[in-house]
């Protein structure tokens, strides 16, 4: 969901506004990685499953972990690679969004 919406915002920036923007999905991406692999250091060497009761757990704090780490590396991603603000045309009308890069997280 994340790397479509960052699709979406990427491509509506386009070109003009630098090719940071451009690779913000890109980015998302290979932030989620490195969340992901700090995320599965915490599940096979901190808190291990021993026993099937462990499974649910372990699962919540992966979930719990995952989102701690991403959405503050999301934030400052956005601040660093999408301009100041940008403008996404809407696909019906002719209404123009103007938007900031905190509110890709």
């Amino acid at each position: 969901e994340s790397t479509c919406a960052a699709l979406v915002i990427g491509s509506s920036i386009g070109v003009s506004n630098g090719w940071d923007a451009m690779v913000f999905p890109i980015v998302v991406s290979a932030v989620g990685i490195f969340v992901c692999l700090v995320c599965s250091f915490i599940a096979t060497h901190i808190r291990p499953v021993r026993q099937e009761s462990q499974v649910e757990e372990a699962l919540k704090i992966q979930l719990i972990s995952t989102t701690v780490l991403m959405v503050p590396s999301i934030y400052y991603a956005a601040e660093y690679f999408l301009p100041k603000s940008f403008t996404i045309a809407k696909t019906v009308g002719q209404d123009v969004l103007e938007l900031a890069p905190y509110m890709a997280t």
